[in-house]
């Protein structure tokens, strides 16, 4: 055994906790490390393989004894280059989260890499891609609803399906999902959307049925849909104890709906209202997708659902965008990222003092960095990708970012 498993040996840049309690399976089968993970670099595929086997695939055996022996993995890049910016990666908050509780774990690990028990702590299975929106910078690998713009256009791989699902035995993979349920502390749902995925509500029900309702459940939602057939989202999240919902919207009316297509900005406004007065124990946030479309104004609309009192001021989260580099916000000019900069650093003026939890803060201070890099050698694909899908979808992106027209 070439490694360490002492956890004082493993206090560094390199140890992740994820490769001993997680993995994260997309719609089509192929399985990342985490969601940061690029979806190239895969570990293996649940629609070749059982769980157990993409668990202890000689890619994920790798990925663990290269952590133990101090190497960077391959699979790590989008952690690592957030952390060189000073954000706050998922490696990162995973370890503060789960390491020191789990490194037993990591403790039981065999010579080659591999785990006797397939125990998955933390849950985030994107079953499905079905999806009523079709966001300008998403695809049709995570959006059904994308698929026939997929199919036109030029930037996209013509996809061969529309609905894509890990396994289309739907019930034959929730009993496999029996066990797994058993040792499940945290649940991450996600998309497609996951209020209208089948999935979701058999191992929602499944949980109340175990009660299992104790555990940790966060979502990733787009926040247009609170029912789904006889389902209500509102009922089933009083029978648990621990639901905090991060909203997918990055900025309101006119710009929310052309950025994620579908959205009717009046229902996003009454679903947060219901919220709000029938469920006010639910932790809600926005989780801000931050991107060449919405840097300059992202403060505005952070600022107005303050004012609203639809949040707090800590309750924001940036996501800032790394893959699909040509909407990353650095393809943007140099002079408009200084006054994007400026914007940010007045608006960390008002909101510090009233940041009690940091969360927000930090997201701006470390998104600030990335206005630093330099991809405006793709601004022409960005304005080519846009006239493109302007005139397949009959809209305007001058009329509705003028501040960009001119880009």
């Amino acid at each position: 055994m070439d490694f360490s498993t002492n956890i004082d040996d493993h206090q560094d840049d390199v140890m992740c906790i994820l490769p001993w309690i997680h993995m994260h399976p997309w719609p089509n089968g192929k399985t990342m490390l985490c969601c940061d993970s690029p979806w190239e670099d895969n570990i293996g595929d649940l629609r070749e393989n059982s769980l157990k086997e993409v668990w202890n695939s000689e890619k994920m055996k790798k990925v663990r004894t290269n952590m133990l022996a101090g190497k960077k993995c391959s699979q790590c890049v989008r952690c690592y280059e957030k952390e060189t910016k000073g954000h706050d990666s998922l490696r990162i908050r995973s370890n503060r989260d789960w390491m020191e509780k789990h490194w037993d774990k990591v403790e039981k690990t065999n010579a080659d890499g591999s785990l006797d028990d397939l125990h998955i702590v933390y849950l985030d299975f994107r079953f499905s891609n079905v999806c009523n929106l079709k966001c300008r910078y998403c695809g049709p690998e995570l959006s059904s609803n994308w698929f026939a713009d997929a199919v036109k256009s030029t930037y996209n791989v013509s996809p061969t399906e529309q609905v894509i699902q890990i396994r289309n035995d739907v019930d034959n993979f929730m009993e496999e999902f029996d066990d797994v349920l058993q040792h499940v502390e945290q649940i991450y749902w996600a998309g497609g959307e996951p209020i209208i995925m089948d999935e979701h509500w058999a191992i929602m029900n499944r949980l109340v049925e175990l009660g299992k309702t104790d555990i940790r459940i966060f979502y990733n939602t787009n926040f247009t849909k609170l029912t789904y057939k006889k389902h209500n989202v509102l009922e089933l999240w009083k029978n648990f104890d621990n639901i905090s919902v991060g909203a997918s919207l990055d900025a309101e009316g006119l710009r929310g709906e052309y950025q994620r297509k579908g959205t009717k900005w009046d229902d996003v406004v009454s679903n947060i209202e219901l919220l709000k007065e029938t469920s006010p124990e639910v932790d809600f946030y926005i989780s801000a997708t931050v991107s060449a479309y919405n840097a300059w104004h992202i403060t505005d609309f952070h600022r107005s659902w303050v004012d609203k009192g639809y949040i707090r001021p800590g309750d924001w989260y940036m996501n800032v965008l790394l893959n699909n580099e040509r909407f990353r916000m650095s393809v943007l000019p140099k002079t408009l990222k200084a006054e994007i900069k400026y914007k940010w650093e007045k608006h960390l003026e008002w909101l510090k003092p009233l940041d009690h939890i940091g969360r927000a803060t930090e997201g701006y201070l470390s998104a600030i960095k990335f206005l630093d890099d330099d991809h405006t050698h793709l601004l022409e694909e960005f304005n080519l990708f846009n006239a493109e899908f302007d005139k397949m979808r009959n809209e305007n992106f001058s009329e509705v970012y003028p501040e960009l027209s001119g880009i």
